[in-house]
């Protein structure tokens, strides 16, 4: 959160412009919003439960350079759970500018980012039922023997230029470059016992034309990703490398291509995206001492994926939206699902599609003071991708029918900011709650001879209900209370396990020293420093749970035990 300034979720196929997905894209944006003046920065310290450690420095100078800095460290709920992450971002934006005096505006916003992170972090293994009611705090015996753990390492380069052609026409073009390697030790399984390292270079780029005036909006874009993976499994010697017995090299390239139109005219909104993808993979080199792995090249037919969409709008004091959508969806298998255990290229495995309709409708009152809005989507995905073992204990993905996925979202806000020229006992008060009802099904899932036809896809809680309220005083303490309940969540595909339905209930508390912390729509009365204090309580309700559940575990180790009741405090401070 130290660099990251706004989320945006694309849902769906509408994502489908940064490349063939059918589930969605999460689209993070950083921000210098942490400094007070023209330099500045932040200094947070945060510790907690179990051994909970972060420090984080960000350092502005004005709006064209920041660095910051993260340091987190965790003993960890359960044995063997520890972790540690150390992460630098360097950020740099310019613009330039033309005299449009002399001659017709344009402009060119430049970006660039350089990111390095180095993490590790244990593996404590899945537990049975047995062993979580004795003690949810051990891990697997195999896992500690084995010192099953993960380390991580990436580099990653981005550059951006966002040209301002002409008024209304405008050009976006970004590039990246990514180096990553990754030792695995793991027995958390009686089929995973080995030492994998894993390196990887990649890098990709695209270009986004955009056109918008008069109620207008065209954009086209290509895009092209390539990634280099060289994969080599060990004998696993008590947590150390032993004799290599698997040897892979694999090449995976993307290339892609959208187009899309909008117009909006009076309270309608219409939209249409055509995109297509061609994705292929090239094994150079495969070995293995088990059995002969043959190289060659998997080529994905291209495919072609669309959406249309209607929007309606009014803008009296009584706002109401809809939205309508039907699309078509298109995802290739990620290239760790078209490898087996043993690294082998897969020469079988069809992409998911899929056919997808949603509604959504948003309404606000009282200028804005209440929204609601409810979302309801429909979507049937063919050829659906789900993991398997084998009878060998190799582990593979396969296509396995189609799967219906309907689900209701639902969100209603109620907040209130006062101005700081009107001191009241309470400042700004918020109330916000959401819930979602999933029902994500097997149509036609055959395993081993038996039909799974009609039952719950594994994983997917039936319902999440939570509820948060917000409140600050004159004195700049704001209160925070956060409830939230998780339904049934079935485990398997079979349906014949599950975890019941669980509450957890958060509190956070904040003190602001020197100014007014931001919330909502409330400016900030600025001063030269600020200092927030914070301290919080997590799972009250001391609610035992498995926050990461292992679907269709072997020996029915299903459960990753989740902390009990928990806390952690801080301060952050702001120049």
């Amino acid at each position: 959160a130290t660099t990251i300034g706004a989320v945006d979720v694309l849902k769906g196929p509408f994502a489908s412009e940064y490349g063939p997905v059918s589930n969605g894209v999460v689209k993070f944006e950083t921000a210098n919003d942490n400094k007070i003046g023209k330099y500045g920065g932040l200094i947070s310290q945060a510790l907690g439960s179990n051994g909970y450690l972060r420090t984080a420095a960000h350092l502005d100078w004005t709006d064209k350079l920041g660095l910051t800095y993260v340091r987190q460290r965790y003993a960890g709920y359960r044995a063997q759970e520890s972790n540690q992450k150390d992460f630098l971002q360097l950020d740099f934006a310019h613009k330039l500018e033309n005299d449009y005096t002399t001659g017709p505006y344009h402009a060119h916003d430049l970006k660039a980012s350089l990111m390095l992170y180095q993490g590790a972090w244990d593996l404590p293994g899945s537990l049975d039922s047995l062993a979580t009611a004795q003690n949810p705090r051990q891990a697997l015996p195999a896992s500690v023997a084995l010192d099953a753990h993960v380390e991580r390492r990436h580099l990653r380069v981005a550059l951006s230029d966002n040209w301002s052609i002409a008024p209304r026409t405008s050009l976006l073009t970004a590039a990246y470059l990514h180096l990553s390697d990754k030792a695995n030790p793991f027995g958390t399984s009686a089929f995973n016992q080995g030492y994998k390292i894993e390196n990887s270079q990649g890098f990709g780029g695209r270009s986004v034309w955009t056109y918008a005036g008069r109620g207008w909006k065209e954009r086209i874009g290509i895009e092209y990703q390539a990634e280099w993976l060289d994969f080599k499994q060990f004998d696993n010697v008590l947590g150390q490398a032993g004799a290599l017995n698997t040897r892979s090299k694999t090449l995976s390239t993307q290339a892609h291509a959208f187009t899309e139109v909008g117009y909006q005219g009076g309270k309608n909104a219409y939209l249409g995206q055509v995109s297509m993808s061609k994705v292929a993979y090239n094994q150079s080199e495969a070995w293995s001492s088990v059995e002969a792995i043959p190289v060659g090249k998997t080529q994905l037919q291209p495919q072609v994926a669309g959406t249309l969409s209607w929007g309606y709008h009014t803008t009296s004091i009584y706002r109401r939206s809809f939205f309508l959508r039907a699309a078509s969806a298109y995802s290739p298998p990620a290239l760790w699902e078209m490898t087996d255990s043993l690294g082998q290229l897969r020469t079988d495995l069809k992409p998911e599609t899929g056919i997808n309709v949603e509604w959504r409708g948003r309404s606000s009152f009282l200028h804005d003071k209440i929204v609601s809005e409810l979302n309801v989507y429909h979507h049937n995905v063919f050829n659906t991708i789900v993991p398997q073992t084998l009878s060998s204990g190799r582990a593979i993905y396969e296509n396995q029918g189609r799967t219906t996925q309907i689900g209701v979202e639902g969100v209603a806000s109620m907040h209130k900011w006062r101005s700081i020229n009107k001191p009241r006992l309470v400042r700004s008060y918020a109330v916000v709650l959401s819930g979602a009802y999933q029902h994500y099904y097997f149509n036609d899932y055959r395993l081993d001879g038996v039909s799974y036809a009609g039952k719950r896809i594994p994983g997917v809680p039936l319902y999440t209900l939570n509820l948060q309220g917000d409140l600050e005083f004159r004195s700049y303490t704001q209160l925070q209370l956060t409830a939230q309940v998780v339904g049934k969540t079935y485990l398997n595909t079979a349906n014949t396990v599950w975890q019941s339905a669980y509450p957890l209930l958060h509190f956070k508390a904040s003190q602001s020293i020197g100014a007014a912390p931001k919330m909502w729509s409330g400016d900030r009365t600025r001063s030269k420093i600020l200092f927030d204090l914070f301290a919080g309580i997590n799972n009250i309700l001391n609610t035992r749970y498995t926050n990461f559940p292992q679907l269709n575990a072997a020996a029915g180790r299903y459960y990753n035990p989740a902390p009990g009741i928990n806390w952690f405090a801080g301060a952050d401070f702001k120049f």
